[in-house]
């Protein structure tokens, strides 16, 4: 597995850097960098799960390439088919230091009440 790690490594942060950047302006001098604080990421499934490695992962990326310098821990909300993780986001709106990892199909179910 640390090889397909290893491999995505490389894409995935020039994805995210390039997300990161998109449409912002360049911050003023006395603008702090962002994140300031740590950033939680959430993965809608148990250890061990494909969305808890895929969000350690992104963590791993992100500090192994320097782009953070904040911890990222990730928490674990399995249960209800993603819903668990969705209610613990809508509990905290308008944070920009939680983000987490979903799939399309994941996200349908439970706006089509599936």
């Amino acid at each position: 597995m640390r090889r397909g790690a290893a491999a995505v490594c490389p894409l995935l942060i020039v994805f995210l850097a390039v997300a990161c950047r998109a449409g912002q302006d360049v911050p003023a001098a006395e603008e702090p960098p962002y994140p300031r604080q740590s950033v939680e990421l959430v993965a809608p499934a148990g250890t061990g799960s494909g969305y808890d490695v895929t969000a350690r992962t992104i963590a791993q990326c992100l500090e192994a390439a320097q782009l953070v310098s904040v911890p990222l821990p990730v928490t674990n909300k399995p249960g209800d088919g993603g819903g668990v993780a969705l209610s613990y986001l809508a509990g905290h709106p308008g944070r920009d230091d939680i983000l987490s990892v979903f799939s399309a199909p994941l996200c349908l179910i439970h706006l089509h009440r599936l």
